[in-house]
């Protein structure tokens, strides 16, 4: 890594000793590829993440319980808004078969992304969900179930992620 910023940092001296206007204020700052350098693992552990919590609601949509349940840390504790004590990995997927019991209708969700942010090998995401039950005839909402603030923290795990706590409350 630090090879790879004294090169930058060398090519942007040699850069800006560029005599022709156009090329000094096409060429990057060094603030840019700093902050591109120390950013770029953070923003990829981010990136990773949301789209996991994506994958999460995907797969409660989809009744996958098993690539559900495969999002979380075997130690994983936690405290879901819908149920009194604190809960386990145990039982994290008993919600799930809920949204599935009625032949007529669709259970779906609206994910709005509040907040992310890395602590290098942990992650912490914020966001609002919207969970809504529609006729599989007409396709109208026939139960909204509203907004829930959910908070979860994920370590990585060699290639992975996978939640280690989380909370969540209407």
């Amino acid at each position: 890594m630090k090879q790879t910023f004294f090169l930058i940092l060398t090519i942007l001296l040699i850069a800006s000793g560029c005599k022709n206007e156009k090329q000094i204020s096409n060429t990057p700052t060094l603030e840019v590829y700093a902050a591109s350098l120390f950013n770029s693992d953070q923003s990829k552990g981010e990136q990773a993440v949301w789209e996991l919590e994506e994958s999460y609601w995907r797969y409660a949509q989809e009744n996958d319980t098993v690539s559900y349940r495969n999002l979380w840390d075997d130690r994983f504790i936690g405290w879901p808004g819908l149920s009194e004590p604190s809960a386990d990995k145990k039982h994290i997927t008993d919600w799930i078969a809920f949204l599935h019991e009625n032949p007529d209708s669709l259970w779906r969700y609206e994910l709005k992304n509040k907040m992310v942010r890395s602590f290098g090998d942990v992650v912490v995401v914020k966001y609002t969900v919207r969970t809504f039950f529609l006729s599989r005839i007409t396709m109208d909402t026939i139960i909204d179930q509203g907004d829930y603030r959910i908070w979860h923290t994920w370590k990585q795990k060699g290639k992975t992620w996978q939640i280690i706590t989380g909370m969540s409350a209407e």
